[in-house]
């Protein structure tokens, strides 16, 4: 007994003395990475600043670049208004954008390729890529005799700075698009010391790289690479899932030892463009001096967390004395006691104090015990023999409803005669692939096989041997498709093939290999008899998330009757109405 209430004494001076260590060393990290993070903050606020002022500053030299892109536009689509898209040569293009000043020509087809060009590394680029949105303004251009500008931006394909303008020229099947040059605008509109310091020395950051920041840069996302603004031809290997999360406003801190890597995104040159994806600031800190005086302070509260213990350790020690842990130990003695079944030794301790009391409550509680564990011995043994038969009542029970429910479920999703899903089963999971489709963007494909002249089986051999077709024809459907994909008896002789994860050609390919392999397999009648049989397959495809359920089911149903109109045997894929 003394000996574990010296233990139980060590383990509480020492857990008082160590939370205190703690608290201190909590409380002066937590201090610590306040001061970082304000500074953090201070450094990032100071850089988003800049960044703004330079995009402030390039919007004074869009309006002018607007403007010389408008001229450029008109003047170029009366020489080459006349022509049809084929006749124009990139060599032309070359000899226009040398006459109207301007960085590079291009011509852009209805599918959003650029088709002609005086830049060889953009050919063949295609420039609805971008995004979405910028895909529907410049579908809205072919034709109308409009024009649309962009903000100045690194280009996609080589980081340079580029201003672009395109035109939709009146009654024309393509687009005409030029870019502006900043580098060499501002030479030769200004100079060349003037474009030095916008292009250059605007983002040396001399003055924020102090004290703890080891280096800056400033990253653009397009949709090939993420081009450093700062350093010309530097990209960065992040992920795209990683500038996802600081397009969401978010900031990545990333701690490699004593140095922090600080990553932010910042709204600066957007405008109302959703297809642009901003800048990224990513910012090194070195904090090891910081670091070092923070591990000193640690070092300082472990040293004090030692003397403290021992302290306050051997002041305990002193304080009990040996009459108040000689009693503990006949009490303890005592309680063993009872706990080994012997409740009739009482504890003899005189005295008018805690301790006494606490004697006298063991000998009273020794004596209910002793009359309370009489009584439950009898009342056990009947609880035991009711519990045991109530146990197996509710196990048969459990198990009669497990069963039963398995065989429900099956039954609700599963064709009787074939064992495929059924009609419900699989429009439920049509259902959870086109809501997976809003998410993953993954296209799925649907087949309708119907078989050909079905009746002319059950009219000439009877109906049971219909079933035993259809029966071994679900067979052979379920083994010709992949393990994830599904079967279903659609009704009658139809069926459907649900194809995840599958473009349209894929579907065609499949029900292609389907439709043979059912044209040579022998479908037994009898003993004696095979018959061949023949299929009717229509495909459609779920690539529109505006899409519903019904519209690819009717599809599907449209192919199919074509296919019988057309002869049958044959695979057809819906090519709209």
């Amino acid at each position: 007994m003394k000996k574990k209430l010296l233990i139980y004494l060590f383990i509480i001076i020492f857990s008082t003395a160590f939370s205190i260590a703690i608290i201190t060393n909590l409380y002066t990290t937590k201090a610590f990475n306040e001061i970082l993070d304000n500074y953090e903050k201070l450094v990032l606020k100071k850089l988003e600043e800049k960044i703004n002022i330079f995009y402030k500053i390039l919007y004074l030299f869009e309006i002018d670049m607007k403007e010389i892109s408008k001229n450029a536009l008109m003047s170029i689509s009366k020489e080459i208004g006349n022509k049809d898209i084929n006749e124009i040569t990139n060599e032309e293009l070359k000899n226009l954008k040398k006459k109207y000043k301007i960085d590079d020509i291009y011509i852009i087809n209805r599918d959003g390729i650029i088709v002609k060009t005086s830049d060889r590394i953009d050919l063949g680029f295609n420039i609805f890529s971008v995004g979405e949105e910028f895909k529907e303004n410049l579908v809205k251009l072919f034709g109308s005799g409009k024009m649309f500008f962009e903000r100045v931006d690194p280009s996609a394909q080589t980081g340079k700075f580029k201003f672009y303008a395109y035109y939709g020229i009146k009654n024309k099947d393509y687009l005409l698009e030029t870019s502006i040059n900043l580098k060499e605008y501002i030479e030769k509109r200004y100079s060349v010391n003037y474009e030095k310091y916008i292009i250059n020395n605007f983002f040396n950051f001399k003055e924020e790289k102090s004290n703890y920041i080891v280096s800056l840069d400033i990253f653009y996302r397009s949709k090939r690479k993420i081009w450093s603004i700062i350093n010309k031809g530097k990209y960065s290997f992040k992920s795209d899932d990683f500038f996802e999360i600081l397009k969401s406003g978010k900031i990545i801190k990333i701690k490699k030892g004593d140095k922090i890597e600080l990553w932010k995104r910042v709204m600066a040159g957007e405008g109302d463009f959703q297809w642009s994806t901003g800048k990224y600031l990513k910012a090194v800190f070195d904090f090891s001096p910081i670091y070092k005086y923070e591990r000193k302070v640690i070092i300082f509260s472990i040293v004090s967390f030692i003397i403290t213990f021992i302290i306050f350790y051997f002041i305990a020690l002193i304080i009990i004395d040996k009459s108040f842990l000689q009693r503990l130990l006949i009490i303890n003695e005592r309680i063993k006691k009872i706990a080994k079944g012997d409740y009739q030794t009482k504890i003899k301790i005189k005295g008018n104090d805690e301790l006494s009391e606490i004697a006298k409550s063991i000998n009273k509680m020794a004596a209910d015990i002793e009359s309370a564990m009489n009584q439950l011995k009898d009342n056990t043994k009947i609880l035991e023999k009711k519990v045991f038969e109530r146990t197996k009542e509710l196990e048969f029970k459990n198990h009669s409803l497990t069963k039963l429910s398995k065989k429900l479920e099956q039954m609700a999703s599963t064709d009787f005669l074939t064992g495929l899903l059924n009609r419900r089963a699989i429009l439920k999971k049509i259902q959870e692939e086109k809501i997976r489709f809003k998410r993953a963007k993954k296209p799925f494909v649907l087949i309708l096989i119907d078989i050909d002249n079905f009746k002319n089986i059950n009219d000439v051999y009877g109906h049971n041997v219909g079933d035993d077709v259809l029966k071994k024809f679900a067979q052979t459907l379920k083994a010709s498709i992949r393990e994830q994909d599904f079967v279903a008896r659609w009704g009658g002789e139809e069926f459907l093939l649900f194809l995840p994860e599958t473009n349209l050609k894929g579907g065609e390919i499949l029900a292609e290999k389907i439709r043979e392999i059912i044209s040579t397999t022998d479908f037994p009648i009898n003993k004696n008899i095979k018959i061949k049989i023949t299929i009717t397959a229509g495909v459609s495809a779920y690539n529109d998330i505006g899409k519903e359920e019904d519209e690819i089911l009717k599809e599907i149903d449209i192919a199919l009757y074509k296919g019988k109109r057309e002869g049958k045997n044959i695979v057809v894929v819906f090519e709209g109405d």
